[in-house]
């Protein structure tokens, strides 16, 4: 087969299929491949809210692009090929599984509110804490009908011993997303089609992701533990992290999709000098104040509490405090409470630029060299 490195005429044929938030088309003359585009559109709440805001298709292309180069260079295998344009990646034709990988290092988003319904919201571990060791969850990529007719999106897998779906009745056990509690469903539907799948159909995609589900977990851990570090060596702590794999014409698991700030939630660091502690910490906080940033820890005497800003108290100028560690979102966390679309593009911008820069390029020739030296 031709090496699609090598050839620089890629021509889109006709439109294959249309997501929420980008186009696939196929490849004259390359039936093995296809061309991704990402489209300007945000959205949350399943589309209660979305707006199409210019260069954000850009934004996610960078990132993805850059993202993939870096696991590829390190022979995690995934679908990426090369970036064509502002927007547009060639990719390689997969079929997807219906299945989404979560990794989480702190508590927040579903599983928070998991958490809250279960615990009741008093007794609910504080938001943003970090967890001892990174959470794992996957999420059904199908709506389910239950017994009352009402329908429910992305249902959760119930593990076992951390990684391995459950079955009952050959049937893979579902949570509600919302509540952790099982659901009794009647029928599955696809999303995309909007079709009721079959018996077979059904039996097909569990199979799948019951005997996928070990190289799944092998892969899940080591790319997200290479994107922790790259994600450390350009000032970013990680959170969480949505990833998809699907399956290459040739039957092999690949990462695939997209991987942007629509699918994580990172905070860039920031520190603050000694010298600003007082300005900061004998005063009451204002919402403008360390940059508009959202969260912070201080550490005193090696605790970390996690603080919101309204949240922080004035304390005593006499008090030792060791540092303060500053977190800005760099995601759409707050687009989903209504901030203004402009100032998540600006955020969406300064991931690009982060991933887009000289750092990350340095990182990704490291690692050719050292796999060019052990050839």
């Amino acid at each position: 087969m031709e090496n699609p490195q090598e050839n620089s005429e890629y021509t889109k044929w006709k439109l294959q299929a249309e997501w929420k938030t980008k186009e696939i088309y196929e490849v004259e003359w390359h039936p093995d491949l296809i061309i991704m585009k990402n489209k300007n559109d945000i959205s949350a709440w399943d589309w209660a809210r979305k707006e199409d805001v210019e260069w954000k298709a850009k934004a996610s292309t960078i990132i993805t692009s850059k993202v993939f180069e870096y696991l590829n260079v390190q022979s995690i295998p995934t679908h990426f090929i090369k970036k064509l344009s502002d927007t547009e990646m060639l990719v390689q034709k997969c079929y997807m599984i219906p299945l989404e990988v979560i990794c989480r290092y702190a508590i927040t988003g579903s599983y928070l509110s998991r958490e809250k319904a279960l615990k009741w919201e008093k007794n609910a571990p504080k938001e943003w804490t970090i967890l001892e060791e990174p959470m794992y969850e996957l999420f059904y990529k199908n709506d389910v009908i239950l017994e009352d007719w009402t329908t429910v999106s992305d249902p959760l897998i119930q593990l076992n011993n951390k990684w391995f779906p459950e079955l009952k009745d050959n049937k893979l056990i579902l949570l509600d997303p919302k509540t952790w509690l099982i659901l009794n469903y009647l029928s599955v539907i696809n999303p995309s089609t909007k079709k009721e799948l079959t018996k077979d159909e059904i039996d097909e995609e569990t199979n799948k992701i019951t005997s996928l589900s070990i190289q799944i977990s092998y892969q899940t851990a080591i790319i997200f533990e290479s994107l922790k570090e790259l994600n450390e060596n350009i000032g970013l702590t990680t959170f969480d992290w949505k990833i998809e794999f699907w399956t290459n014409i040739t039957w092999e698991l690949v990462l695939a999709d997209v991987i942007d700030a629509d699918s994580c939630r990172l905070r860039e660091v920031f520190v603050v000098e000694w010298e600003d502690w007082k300005n900061y910490l004998t005063q009451k906080f204002k919402e403008d104040d360390f940059q508009n940033l959202e969260e912070f820890w201080v550490k005193w005497k090696d605790k970390k509490p996690a603080n919101y800003w309204e949240e922080f108290e004035v304390l005593p100028e006499w008090m030792w405090i060791k540092r303060i560690i500053a977190w800005k979102a760099l995601d759409k966390q707050w687009f989903r409470e209504w901030e203004k679309s402009d100032e998540t593009l600006r955020k969406y911008q300064r991931l690009a630029g982060l991933y887009e820069s000289e750092p990350v390029d340095n990182i990704i020739k490291n690692i050719k060299s050292k796999v060019k030296g052990n050839l």
